[in-house]
């Protein structure tokens, strides 16, 4: 068999110094993603601290931090600071669980809402807020949590059973395509229960309905957000022990289960691991489109490569920078208040994937497929 091709290398001879070279080549870019894309989180962190209803500038911001300005404290941590530590986290567990998702199912086109977890979240909210929120006495009353807390509770509660459906039909098959349509099917019953909802419920309550659908970095407020951080982070980390598995499934079901891979376990932690961070972030930020399914296709267009063990820390970093930049773009100057979050991750989203759809790479994909 002969090798051909050109390296502009030096002293390069036998195609296994190729491979290491193109190896070596592959980390260098790589590296150099996640160096940039630190770089980019940093700046884009302190400009989100800045930017807001009223601009703080560079000076003040570093008073703040070194002198204790109690003037730019109930600014910047109780309302700033928060937002943008929700927008990292929210970000990164959204691009992991896009990545999970998309990787499990060979589909392009799987995003955190497949499944119907969002809408199971949907449906909780709409309860608290629709059907008991219209009343004067409700068990939420007699509890000491704050309207946040009652949410969080809400959407928790309405994505519990949809993961426990999803498990249940992932250990039942082995099929990826039932268990995709099991999803769109419980988004399809979890609709129209919303609909019901709705259509019995007050003016007052819809409003607050309809703006928590519109999603917001700014709904957790420091009580919360520790409890928010610590899940998230946790089943990110637990996600990592799923790379060299995924890895394996990429190259085929059959090549899997010769290296030992256990495809229904794997099922089941992918779809438990990508459930509760679906679950959590819908529940503390509401259903935000377009970053659990774009920012995996720019990462693999910028690092090229498929090996998990990069993009998902690639994916951490990048849907992080993602969620402050949307964060940014809602407090644009000229605005009386923050535009809602899901407004500018699909503007900022839906053409970066129609172009990404279209890109050489994805035809060549959709090709083989």
């Amino acid at each position: 068999m002969h090798f051909n091709f050109v390296v502009n290398v030096n002293n390069v001879t036998r195609v296994s110094d190729c491979m290491r070279w193109l190896n070596m080549k592959r980390k260098i870019s790589s590296t150099n993603f996640v160096i940039g894309s630190v770089c980019i989180l940093l700046i884009l962190f302190v400009i989100n601290l800045m930017m807001g209803s009223f601009k703080i500038d560079f000076h003040d911001l570093w008073d703040f931090m070194f002198n204790r300005n109690e003037d730019l404290q109930k600014v910047i941590i109780q309302s700033r600071l928060n937002s943008a530590i929700t927008a990292i986290l929210a970000g990164a567990g959204l691009a992991i669980s896009g990545l999970l998702l998309q990787t499990l199912f060979k589909n392009p086109l799987a995003d955190p809402s497949i499944l119907g977890i969002s809408s199971g979240a949907s449906v909780g909210v709409a309860i608290c807020l629709l059907a008991l929120g219209t009343t004067q006495t409700t068990i939420f009353s007699l509890a000491t949590f704050s309207r946040h807390a009652m949410i969080v509770i809400s959407s928790v509660m309405g994505t519990l059973p949809v993961l426990l459906i999803l498990l249940l039909v992932s250990k039942k098959t082995s099929n990826k395509l039932i268990i995709l349509i099991t999803g769109l099917m419980i988004s399809f019953i979890n609709s129209s229960l919303v609909s019901i909802v709705e259509f019995f419920s007050m003016k007052e309550s819809l409003y607050s309905y309809m703006l928590w659908g519109m999603g917001s970095f700014s709904n957790v407020p420091p009580q919360l957000i520790l409890s928010f951080a610590l899940i998230l982070i946790i089943v990110i980390l637990l996600s990592l022990l799923l790379a060299k598995p995924l890895n394996a499934a990429l190259l085929g079901d059959n090549y899997a289960k010769n290296l030992g891979v256990n495809l229904s376990g794997l099922r089941f932690w992918t779809i438990l691991f990508s459930g509760i961070i679906i679950a959590v972030v819908t529940a503390y930020c509401g259903p935000i489109g377009f970053i659990g399914i774009a920012v995996p296709h720019i990462v693999r267009m910028l690092t090229k490569t498929a090996n998990h063990l990069i993009l998902i820390p690639a994916c951490v970093l990048f849907g992080s920078c993602f969620a402050l930049f949307s964060l940014l773009i809602t407090r644009i100057p000229g605005f009386d208040g923050a535009l809602p979050i899901n407004v500018v991750t699909s503007l900022i989203g839906a053409p970066i994937l129609i172009k990404i759809m279209f890109s050489p790479s994805m035809k060549s994909q959709n090709d083989q497929s």
